[in-house]
């Protein structure tokens, strides 16, 4: 008799099932849990985008500079994916400061990173191969959440503009 009430085809376990599945799909449309993947960010339109890829021009950034437009930005290319800290030595202007991935994921933001702090290190939650600074204010302005994807081919010609 145990083992008859242990079977799928029991109603009760099949309602039990049904009212689950129901609630995991009702879920995903609120959007509470998200199946699908993130947005993407083909759309972003920057004024100017630099491309810092030089050890040199990665390690000044944006540093001594007072002012940044505000759909301006610097897009960082490491020389290899990985856990690097940035920092805002001799930076005048308060940043977002936005770890992607190798395939375009945002996998931390730090927003408002506050000027001329050389205590603060600004590290992603995993490895990184691009790092995109921007005026503080400007991840929350264009709603731009870690787990979301930039289109980096998209950035790259940008930058070209």
């Amino acid at each position: 008799m145990l083992i008859k009430k242990l079977q799928f085809s029991d109603s009760s376990y099949l309602k039990s099932f049904l009212i689950i599945f129901s609630l995991v799909i009702a879920i995903s449309f609120l959007g509470i849990i998200n199946f699908t993947q993130a947005k993407s960010f083909n759309d972003l339109q920057f004024e100017k985008l630099e491309i810092a890829d030089s050890l040199k021009e990665i390690q000044i950034g944006l540093m001594n500079r007072k002012s940044l437009c505000s759909d301006c930005g610097m897009l960082f290319i490491l020389p290899i994916e990985g856990k690097t800290a940035f920092w805002m030595k001799n930076t005048y202007i308060p940043l977002d400061i936005l770890f992607i991935s190798k395939n375009g994921e945002v996998i931390t933001i730090h927003e408002n990173a506050q000027p001329l702090n050389e205590l603060n290190r600004y590290w992603p939650k995993r490895n990184a191969k691009y790092v995109l600074e921007v005026n503080a204010g400007y991840s929350q302005k264009h709603n731009i959440n870690e787990g979301e994807f930039f289109n980096i081919d998209k950035l790259f010609e940008q930058s070209r503009k």
